[in-house]
């Protein structure tokens, strides 16, 4: 896509919103200025057009990301959900965007700077007692790991961030320490995983909790010694059928839909 036409493109995605005629200005004539709240649906959302959150949170909201996933959750209750790499809430915003209703939602975001986006969005418009978020790495071992970070990426990873920054020291979590510490025993109606090929390193830990999914959404990597095919075995042995499997538009992973047996 040309300059010109990811221009239009991300201009004409602001009409989407409450507030199109101010963020068409600020978009156009203030570029520069980075930090935009955008309104959706009574929600005041703060996006980072430095930290790349147009390409994370803005287009969760403005395509069908993961709500073309909704149709297989449950619409009469609250629902549980976890959502590893969840960048400034866009998975959460998306189903309170849509009409679900949430009971207890837990997010996992590593990078400090998107993670205070994320604390924003989620407390403002989801303000409820079953919320839980945590500053760390979905890593296979409880530690700390150095990762160098920018103002946050959507390609944000334990390999690295997906620009310049500095040096910082984040807490590890496997996966089951983040489903013991944010949720606790019980079904847990929705997870989704998105951290940029760090998913291989989570799997070798502790995960046999992840059998508490019903429904799982990951977006699967390429990666220097693993397969794909491999993850996915890993992932069946837990106790889930795939789904559905979509690449995405530049070829280089893909959206995998596991259901638990």
């Amino acid at each position: 896509m040309s300059k010109l036409s990811h221009l239009l493109s991300g201009l004409s995605e602001l009409f989407k919103f409450d507030n199109p005629v101010a963020l068409f200005v600020n978009r156009l004539f203030f570029r520069k200025q980075g930090l935009t709240v955008y309104r959706c649906k009574g929600m005041d959302i703060l996006i980072d057009h430095d930290g790349g959150d147009q390409h994370g949170t803005r287009a969760c909201l403005t395509g069908d990301m993961y709500s073309r996933y909704f149709k297989w959750l449950p619409r009469d209750r609250p629902l549980r959900v976890l959502d590893l790499g969840a960048n400034g809430g866009g998975l959460a915003l998306s189903l309170a965007a849509e009409g679900f209703k949430l009971g207890q939602l837990a997010c996992v975001e590593m990078n400090p700077n998107t993670f205070l986006r994320l604390h924003f969005n989620i407390h403002r418009n989801l303000g409820f007692s079953g919320i839980r978020l945590l500053n760390a790495a979905a890593y296979k071992e409880d530690g700390e790991i150095v990762v160098s970070l920018g103002k946050g990426s959507t390609a944000d990873s334990i390999y690295g961030g997906g620009s310049s920054g500095h040096s910082a020291t984040l807490p590890t979590k496997t996966l089951n320490t983040i489903i013991d510490e944010s949720l606790g025993s019980g079904d847990i109606d929705l997870c989704k995983i998105d951290i940029e090929g760090a998913e291989y390193d989570l799997f070798q830990g502790p995960c046999d909790q992840l059998a508490q999914a019903k429904l799982l959404v990951i977006e699967i990597h390429p990666h220097a010694t693993h397969t794909p095919e491999s993850l996915v075995s890993r992932i069946k042995q837990l106790g889930f059928n795939e789904l559905q499997e979509s690449c995405t538009t530049d070829g280089t992973c893909a959206v995998h839909v596991f259901q638990r047996n």
